[in-house]
């Protein structure tokens, strides 16, 4: 006998302690008969809906019909049976039941829906535009599971290209369903109503709580009032359905026959099928909730562990916002609204035995575990830096980066704005003080939580930030923040900091002020309310007696502050103010100079080639000075000054007077009998400046260095900055490049630029000939030598061509 899907349901939904309440309260009522007559409909729907979440959800946990039905179950075990028979409702106990079987539904998207997200159909309206949009976003957000895709398919490994991209749309779909789940309820408006009161706003505002933050669920109202002497508490619904959702934790989840046949392709799928899986039986009581689990591996057993203690947290997290709810229009309430006596979580955890009966492991809750204190104290000192005063660098970067944030959101907002940037190092009371401040976004609570405080976490290189950019911002912002650390520089020089932060998160929107205060020896925040009233971030170090910023009292052109501020910004496009206590100045936007040293080059046969490049489509810009040797029309690296014989020491000794070029370097030779003296004339050198701050790694190979630099035999000074197109990694410290395609990459294009204006500027073929052989003597500059010469072909063809056409 087949059995009504609708009439399957309802049977089922007769064994809630809940629906029973309803049924009893509806007796005499025709509102609550018509509200139990829109639960059976209502609820049938979403449990045949919901049955479809496998489709996209191959291979996680379910989120099944069964869940809804356990989620339930688990509500009226979490609730006390005199609440729900004397306090609670109708309409209480029926947003109870509803949202139990809607909160998930937004888990089962319609086909039309992810179609239009993978790009299998176009959008047809502007909605549809908005959420293609919004997981494009998404997608963008994780730029190295994109990388492997693309990898996958570059390869014709397409099936594991497809797991990976099933993956990510799995994800997508769990971490929006709340918000989709919000928009089904209200689509069927018509349909929530109780007597004369339409509920679907609240409905769907519970179904998104269950994925939002402990934090919502205080503002919540409490005295909804829906008919005479009937309330609805929105805030008391949000947290039995958080806590049964996150209950419902056992193996009917993930049915056997599932498990064994659909395959585990992720390591995340295997988490979360294996933790449920293991779980046998669960049992809620005032006594108690108990999990009995049976492992096979002990990262499944530890899995198991660490969502209990998740489970003991929420639970006490939820019993806290209990206790500070407000209810203002009923304050007898207050004491109603509990939940049953729950004392204690706890599992009883037994592990799979091999053939001969022994445990196939032992469970030791040992792993990697990082020393806090050490790691901060790496962090913290000069063992990453070196310098003590990369210290101002850092915190500068972080202002630069929220202000140019800040730029690109007023734009949408149409806030007027200015980014700027105020230094301020000053005596005071408790000794030095260097304070930073910025106009940008700020911080709130999240930020604080969430990555300021997280040792590694950057805000900027974080989902949830690339998510939040638009296609174009992403296009014109590149954040100079990368490895989420840089903030601990500060007590390399700073005994404590305090932060004064308040953030703009919308047109004439912003959060709470704080002021925070964090010492060195403890590492603990210390966060209050604060009082800043406009957007932006002052960070105030108090610094060590051996700070290396020199003294407030210095003069401007002694100021050791101020020379390092205006080495390191040397190409910024915001306003920096420093002040001390004798003089303010602004540190602006300089001018590309690669003249950084004065010498007599007739003296000693230099040839400089000034090269100046605005290449927006290679992304470098800067000024270039070539030195060179050159002779009789001939670049040579070695020149013969004076050669004589001269009186020395009393006698007639052999005198000769050299200047060689050698790679990154010219260098006066002396040779006095057997005596060699060397004076160095001059070696390359430069500035190099990323998103606008100055990297003291050189580009070019000098005296001092050996490294992967570019190494031409000849000495080339540079002032260079890379425009957004062009990227260079650097270690976590910013001080050292780090030598992989990236660079090979900047090397290719600067290399052909130079090899470009170095064929134009000389142009003689005898005297480029000679170039091209002297860089072709080593393998580092053949490269250079190659491209010049194809470059004075070319120039030298074009002239023959101009001239035949004249």
């Amino acid at each position: 006998m087949t059995i009504d899907p609708k009439q399957e349901v309802i049977l089922q939904l007769k064994e809630s302690a809940l629906y029973k309440s309803l049924v009893k309260k509806s007796e005499n009522d025709h509102s609550i008969k018509e509200l139990l007559a829109l639960i059976d409909n209502a609820c049938s729907e979403a449990y045949q809906v919901t049955k479809t979440i496998m489709v996209y959800m191959k291979q996680y946990t379910l989120h099944d019909g069964d869940h809804l039905f356990r989620v339930l179950q688990i509500m009226d075990l979490l609730i006390p049976n005199d609440l729900i028979d004397n306090t609670l409702s109708p309409l209480e106990i029926g947003l109870l039941i509803l949202s139990a079987f809607y909160h998930d539904i937004g888990m089962a998207p319609s086909k039309d829906d992810v179609d239009i997200w993978t790009g299998g159909k176009n959008p047809s309206n502007t909605n549809q535009e908005t959420q293609k949009r919004a997981f494009e976003r998404y997608c963008a957000g994780n730029p190295s599971l994109q990388k492997k895709i693309e990898a996958f398919h570059s390869e014709n490994k397409h099936d594991e290209a497809q797991i990976l991209e099933e993956h990510r749309l799995s994800e997508w779909i769990r971490k929006t369903h709340a918000s989709r789940s919000k928009q089904v309820v209200l689509s069927k408006k018509e349909l929530f109503k109780y007597s004369n009161f339409d509920f679907a706003e609240i409905l769907s505002d519970i179904c998104l709580s269950h994925n939002e933050s402990n934090d919502h669920i205080i503002n919540k109202q409490t005295c909804v009032l829906v008919a005479a002497n009937q309330y609805v508490n929105v805030a008391y619904i949000c947290i039995i359905l958080r806590l049964a959702d996150i209950l419902d934790f056992d193996s009917k989840r993930t049915p056997k026959v599932l498990f064994d046949h659909l395959g585990i392709s992720n390591p995340i799928s295997l988490k979360e099928w294996q933790k449920h899986r293991s779980i046998q039986a669960w049992n809620i009581s005032d006594k108690g909730i108990i999990f009995s689990a049976k492992c096979s591996h002990p990262a499944i057993e530890k899995g198991i562990r660490v969502f209990i203690e998740d489970i003991r947290k929420e639970l006490l997290d939820c019993t806290h916002i209990l206790n500070q709810l407000h209810y203002p229009l009923r304050t007898e309430a207050m004491a109603a609204y509990h939940l049953a006596p729950i004392p204690v979580v706890s599992t009883q955890i037994t592990r799979e035995t091999d053939e001969q009966g022994k445990e196939k492991y032992k469970f030791v809750d040992i792993s990697f575990n990082l020393d806090q204190s050490r790691i901060i104290e790496l962090l913290m000192g000069t063992n990453l830096y070196g310098n003590p005063l990369y210290s101002l660098r850092e915190l500068l970067q972080n202002a630069i980066d929220t202000c140019r944030l800040r730029s690109l959101r007023e734009e949408k907002w149409g806030d007027p704005y200015t980014p700027k940037i105020i230094i301020d190092f000053k005596k005071e009371e408790e000794g030095y003080t260097l304070q930073i401040e910025d106009n940008g976004l700020g911080m709130d609570k999240h930020i604080l939580e969430n990555y300021f405080s997280k040792i590694g976490m950057s805000y900027y290189r974080s989902p949830e930030f690339n998510e939040e950019l638009s296609d174009e911002d992403r296009l014109s912002f590149t954040p100079i923040s990368k490895f989420g650390i840089g903030f601990l520089s500060a007590f390399m020089v700073a005994d404590k900091v305090e932060i004064d932060t308040l953030r703009k998160i919308g047109p004439a929107k912003f959060s709470e002020p704080l002021n925070i205060l964090i010492e060195e020896q403890s590492g603990v925040f210390h966060v209050k309310d604060g009082d800043k009233g406009k957007s932006g971030t002052i960070i105030k170090l108090y610094l060590k007696k051996n700070h290396p910023f020199g003294d407030p009292l210095d003069k401007k052109e002694d100021s050791i502050m101020l020379k390092y501020v205006r080495d390191c910004l040397r190409h910024i496009n915001i306003e920096v103010e420093v002040n001390t206590t004798i003089y303010n100045d602004t540190i602006t936007n300089v001018d590309f100079n690669a003249n950084l040293v004065d010498i007599a080059i007739d003296e000693y046969n230099i040839k400089p080639y000034h090269i100046q490049i605005n290449d927006e489509e290679l992304g470098i810009k800067g000024d270039v000075k070539c030195y060179l040797l050159l002779k009789n029309h001939e670049f040579i690296d070695e020149i013969i000054l004076t050669n004589e014989i001269l009186e020395y020491n009393g006698k007639n000794v052999p005198f000769k007077k050299l200047v060689k070029m050698n790679i990154g370097t010219i260098e006066e030779l002396n040779k006095i009998g057997d005596q060699d003296f060397t004076v160095p004339i001059l070696s390359s050198n430069g500035f190099l400046t990323i998103n606008g701050i100055s990297v003291e790694c050189p580009v070019f190979t000098n005296k001092d260095k050996t490294a992967e630099t570019i190494s031409w035999p000849f000495v080339v000074h540079y002032d260079l900055e890379l425009t957004k197109d062009v990227q260079l990694n650097l270690t976590a410290s910013r001080n050292n490049i780090i030598f992989d395609d990236t660079w090979n990459n900047f090397r290719e294009k600067l290399t052909h630029i130079i090899a470009i204006r170095l064929a134009e500027e000389i142009s003689q073929p005898e005297i480029t000939r000679s170039l091209v052989r002297l860089l072709n003597q080593t393998d580092d500059s053949n490269t250079l030598g190659t491209k010049i010469r194809d470059e004075h072909i070319r120039l030298v063809s074009a002239k023959a061509k101009e001239a035949l056409d004249f």
